[in-house]
C-alpha cells in the first residue's frame, strides 16, 4: 500500500507548482528557464564524457564520468544478482533521470546520492568477507570520499 501512495507525494509537489506556474509543466518550465535543465535522453552526458575523457581537464569531472559508469555496472550486477526489483527500479529511475538530463554536468554526482540501493551489491560483497576486509574497504573509501569532497570545493568554482 505504500507503494502505491508514494507517487501522491511527488503529483502533490508537481500539482501544486504547477497551480503556483498557471502551467502544468511549471516544474519542467522553472527548471528549463532557471538552469537551463531538462531531460534530453543523455545526449549532453554523452558529449560532455566524450570531451572529457578526450581531454582529461580535471580530476573531478574524469571522476564524474567514472562514478555515472560505476552506477550503470552496479545495476547490471544488482539485476544478475536477483535484488528485489522495486529496489532495481528505484535505483535505474534515479539513473535514468540523472544521466538523462543535461545542465551541470559535476552535480551529476551529487544527483545519483538517492540511488543508494546501487550499493547494495558491494554491501553484500563485504557482507561476506572478514571484518578486517571490510574494515580496511570502508577507511579506504570514507578516506577518498572527504580527498574528493575537498578537491570539489576547492578545485569546482561552483561548488558553493
Amino acid at each position: 500500500m505504500g507503494g502505491l501512495l508514494t507517487p501522491l507525494g511527488l503529483l502533490g509537489y508537481l500539482g501544486w507548482v504547477g497551480t503556483r506556474t498557471g502551467s502544468v509543466t511549471g516544474w519542467f518550465d522553472l527548471q528549463e528557464r532557471g538552469w537551463g535543465s531538462h531531460f534530453d535522453g543523455g545526449a549532453a552526458t554523452l558529449s560532455f564524457a566524450r570531451e572529457i575523457l578526450a581531454s582529461g581537464r580535471s580530476v573531478l569531472e574524469v571522476a564524474t564520468i567514472g562514478v555515472l559508469l560505476g552506477g550503470l555496472v552496479l545495476l547490471v550486477v544488482g539485476v544478475r544478482m536477483g535484488l528485489p526489483w522495486p529496489l532495481l527500479a528505484y535505483a535505474a529511475i534515479v539513473l535514468v533521470m540523472d544521466v538523462g538530463s543535461n545542465g551541470l554536468m559535476n552535480s551529476k554526482i551529487r544527483l545519483l546520492l538517492p540511488a543508494f540501493t546501487l550499493l547494495l551489491p558491494m554491501a553484500l560483497g563485504l557482507a561476506r568477507r572478514r571484518p578486517g576486509t571490510t574494515t580496511s574497504v570502508l577507511v579506504a573509501a570514507v578516506v577518498a570520499s572527504a580527498w574528493f569532497g575537498a578537491y570539489a570545493l576547492i578545485g569546482w568554482p561552483y561548488a558553493i
